[in-house]
């Protein structure tokens, strides 16, 4: 059932009475609309609004929560067809990431959000955006905006982390771009100031450059 994100009670964010909630726990995207229309409108006041109302286990709920985001209880809904063409997203920070959403990146950062946080593949934010490029090749100059942007606020630490870890393909962020085809963001990801490339000889071999 939808809910007006207007008229959201103060109750709507209390802590869920089950044993086992935590950060982890799989929740149904649908149950959390209103969050998730904020997020991608882009819409700080709104998040910042919706964080108010909740105590403090509900906020990392809803910041490094583990979301199910294909099971929809109407088709009709518009995150529906967005949501459907990202790749294992599965947290409100990889979210963000791929659809480029500063404004909600910096909330989400505010409250504790987990930039390292990976999905089931071992993906990182970089690797999703990857993917998503490569889906929606369309998306790619906002991508490469959103990247360069990213560069300015994140730690440099983090940011040689989210470059060089591999996912489960044994890929990092660049040479997934390069066996992807996502050449614009890995041409920005090599040309990315005071970090070292990443990108092997024998890494290069196995993608056959």
């Amino acid at each position: 059932m939808d809910q007006n994100i207007n008229h959201i009670d103060k109750n709507s964010f209390k802590t869920p009475d089950m044993n086992s909630c935590d950060v982890q726990r799989v929740m149904k995207l649908q149950d959390f609309r209103f969050w998730f229309d904020a997020i991608m409108k882009d819409d700080a006041l709104e998040m910042e609004r919706l964080l108010s109302t909740a105590d403090t286990h509900m906020v990392q709920l809803l910041v490094n929560g583990h979301f199910e985001f294909q099971q929809m209880d109407s088709e009709t809904h518009p995150l529906t067809k967005q949501i459907a063409k990202c790749f294992h997203v599965s947290y409100p920070i990889q979210m963000v990431a791929v659809y480029g959403k500063q404004n909600a990146f910096q909330i989400l950062m505010k409250c504790g959000g987990n930039i390292l946080i990976q999905d089931d593949f071992k993906n990182n934010i970089l690797h999703l955006m990857c993917y998503v490029i490569n889906g929606n090749p369309e998306r790619e100059e906002k991508a490469r905006m959103f990247y360069k942007w990213l560069v300015n606020t994140i730690a440099p630490e983090h940011l040689r982390k989210l470059l060089s870890e591999k996912n489960s393909n044994n890929l990092n962020a660049e040479t997934t771009a390069v066996a992807l085809g996502t050449m614009g963001l890995c041409l920005d990801m090599f040309k990315t100031r005071g970090m070292c490339i990443f990108l092997g000889h024998d890494e290069c071999t196995d993608l056959g450059i």
